[in-house]
């Protein structure tokens, strides 16, 4: 059953990562064995006096891994971290925080977002006394380590279209003229597309089974939609005809990649969507209270409402209103409940949230 409700939600500044502060805290000389640069990732390391001969690095396509020399050379582990980089700038710290494994932003620049991992198993041998100190030492200090990464050249990923420049997202990459800019609205899976001050366009995340719109509702655009139908993913793409014409929309969408991505408030619509069309429920509604057993939550009971869209003799601020129905409803909370948070004005699924009996 897929429950959604109105909450007010509050926000905090978000704290900057490493690679957004731009500064290298490192504040003593570097000894050039000290300095790693990888010319292909586009990034260099500054590594620490104190880890001189004492860490060993592998490369790959699109990350390096930086183990333990001590422990690396006896065959038994000693990954300290991976730095991996992806394509695009618009990923954020929010997107790489729904990933299994812990993950961080490092570093973005070029068209490339850098992150690192920590290992999710032990990489040290536990019986060893001597190396596991070794190897926690060096752990102690990764977060010192990475704040010595910086672009390293202006390698960008190639465009296959002339005038064109690649741009992504964690949910898709795409190609734009090189004369375009796309920047994400805060909490909300849509991409503005701008000239300079002048808007073209957006790409937005739509729920999967979402009724195409075949109107031009704004007199002057063009409108695609691309399906990841394996994700049960939809995107539309938008272009004002004043900015664009087919021919710019074709090399767009024929570049559009889906990237995966994090599962969202969207994605919770579209699973809704499906268990709907199965004869399940949707609520719109308060959250009233929880009830408690044995210090856990076995239930929860929501204030029944309705969201009404204005109708044609209608006329409120948003567009909609609101009708308290003036009852309560009582949901088990067995194998879990999804919970969508709408926030006002407008009521979008800003945040997801999942209740369950542990």
């Amino acid at each position: 059953m897929i429950i959604s409700f109105v909450l007010i939600l509050f926000g905090t500044d978000p704290q900057k990562t490493l690679g957004e502060s731009g500064v290298n805290n490192q504040n003593q000389d570097i000894d050039s064995e000290l300095i790693y640069k990888n010319e292909t990732l586009g990034f260099s390391l500054n590594f620490p006096e104190e880890w001189k001969d004492k860490y060993v690095i592998e490369e790959s396509d699109n990350h390096i891994s930086v183990f333990d020399k001590q422990i690396y050379d006896t065959g038994q582990g000693g990954l300290l971290f991976t730095i991996n980089r992806t394509i695009g700038e618009m990923i954020t710290q929010k997107d790489m925080n729904m990933e299994p494994v812990p993950t961080k932003i490092i570093l973005q620049g070029n068209g490339y977002t850098y992150f690192y991992r920590l290992p999710t198993d032990i990489n040290y041998p536990v019986n060893d006394e001597e190396l596991s100190r070794h190897y926690q030492e060096m752990s102690g200090q990764i977060d010192y380590v990475l704040q010595g990464i910086s672009l390293l050249g202006e390698q960008r990923p190639k465009a296959a279209n002339e005038g064109f420049k690649v741009v992504g997202s964690s949910y898709f990459t795409a190609e734009i003229p090189n004369e375009w800019d796309m920047t994400p609205l805060e909490n909300l899976p849509v991409w503005d597309i701008n000239e300079g001050d002048n808007p073209v366009g957006w790409i937005q995340m739509l729920p999967y089974k979402t009724e195409e719109n075949t109107k031009d509702i704004y007199g002057n655009s063009i409108i695609e939609y691309l399906y990841d139908e394996e994700a049960q993913r939809k995107m539309s793409i938008t272009l004002f005809s004043g900015y664009a014409d087919g021919s710019v929309m074709d090399k767009i969408k024929t570049s559009f990649n889906f990237a995966g991505g994090p599962f969202n408030v969207i994605d919770l619509e579209s699973a809704a969507n499906l268990y709907i069309a199965q004869g399940c429920k949707k609520v719109f509604g308060t959250i009233d209270s929880f009830e408690i057993e044995n210090g856990k939550p076995v239930a929860v009971i929501v204030n029944v409402m309705e969201f009404i869209p204005d109708g044609p003799d209608d006329n409120n601020p948003n567009g909609f209103r609101i009708e308290d129905l003036k009852y309560t409803e009582t949901y088990i909370i067995e194998h879990g409940v999804n919970v969508a948070a709408l926030a006002p004005p407008n009521y979008n699924s800003y945040e997801m949230y999942y209740m369950c009996r542990c």
